[in-house]
């Protein structure tokens, strides 16, 4: 998926770059991090982003801390930027962003930086894939676990942890629990979680920060966002709505 707020750029890196010869397709051109974040809540599974860091509405830095408060800490990020900024390279680290580009991007740049993505992802999905055949009755108890792991621990819950108790490749749990289930792991997980802050909105007196941090967001800024996308509105009105 590709991240930009400019047109230009985002339909010139889509069309002029080549793509197909390193094994990628782009599925989605983003103008800004809310679109982005969005677009991974549904049915199509994001491997890459390409993705620039001054936005309108939500700006990278802000979907990488969306993305990570909610458990999606393995789709891997390539930040692109035309500031020469120290603190966003320094912050990009802490996400675990691959590679940090300066605009205007040169093209060897972005051919290595995806080769080696490539590399990586093909060996994820060759791990990913079973040493055995499928075995129904397991699959549903591993989904069945992976469900009360989601509801137990939600606070701190992510993909990359969950395949780690239930031992198997995040990659390949991620399509099983699509498959099972109809749903993405992303889904159920953010589902929770606000279905938890509007619980504690309405059946207690703590407030916003408080109550961010109680379902699992460090950064209120990025629960003030995901509860506005998920509800239609800001934490406060929902409370004073629902309140009689």
């Amino acid at each position: 998926m590709i991240v930009d707020d400019e047109e230009k750029i985002r339909a010139g890196i889509s069309s002029y770059f080549p793509w197909d010869e390193l094994g990628f397709s782009v599925i989605k051109l983003a103008a800004d991090g809310q679109e982005a974040f969005d677009f991974m809540l549904g049915d199509e599974r994001v491997d890459v982003i390409l993705c620039d860091i001054m936005m309108p509405v939500v700006n990278g830095m802000e979907l990488l801390e969306m993305m990570e408060e909610s458990g999606m800490s393995g789709v891997k990020v390539v930040l692109l930027s035309g500031y020469r900024e120290f603190e966003y390279a320094h912050k990009a680290i802490r996400f675990g962003v691959r590679d940090y580009l300066l605009k205007p991007t040169k093209y060897k740049e972005l051919y290595a930086t995806f080769s080696k993505l490539k590399q990586d992802l093909d060996e994820e999905a060759r791990l990913a894939q079973p040493l055995a055949p499928e075995v129904p009755a397991m699959d549903t108890g591993v989904i069945n676990q992976l469900k009360s792991l989601i509801y137990e621990q939600y606070r701190t819950l992510s993909l990359q942890q969950a395949a780690d108790i239930v031992h198997m490749n995040p990659y390949y749990l991620s399509r099983l629990f699509k498959q099972k289930t109809g749903q993405n792991f992303y889904e159920l997980l953010l589902k929770v979680r606000m279905d938890a802050a509007a619980e504690l909105l309405t059946g207690s007196d703590h407030r916003i920060y408080e109550i961010s941090e109680m379902v699992g967001y460090k950064n209120p800024k990025s629960f003030l966002k995901i509860f506005k996308r998920f509800y239609g509105m800001n934490p406060t009105d929902y409370r004073r709505e629902h309140i009689l």
